[in-house]
């Protein structure tokens, strides 16, 4: 099956779905909605993916602490 849309259409409507969350819930569901159109189609994950990255957040202080070493070593 041939999909139509243009990818700046896709992309509007990932980008709507991806505005940053302002509570945890929201931002597990913004992360899943992500996840699970980026396994849709080998072009939807192409779009996706950035977006699934662009907000992080850590549960735990270690988990943020490893963010952090990975950014003081970029060749990681």
């Amino acid at each position: 099956m041939h999909d139509s849309l243009p990818d700046e259409l896709v992309l509007l409507v990932l980008e709507a779905i991806a505005t940053p969350a302002r509570n945890p819930a929201e931002y597990d569901l913004r992360l899943k909605s992500l996840s699970v159109l980026s396994r849709v189609a080998r072009r939807y994950s192409q779009l996706a993916r950035p977006l699934l990255w662009q907000e992080m957040r850590a549960s735990k202080r270690s988990h943020l602490e490893r963010v952090r070493h990975f950014e003081r070593h970029p060749s990681l």
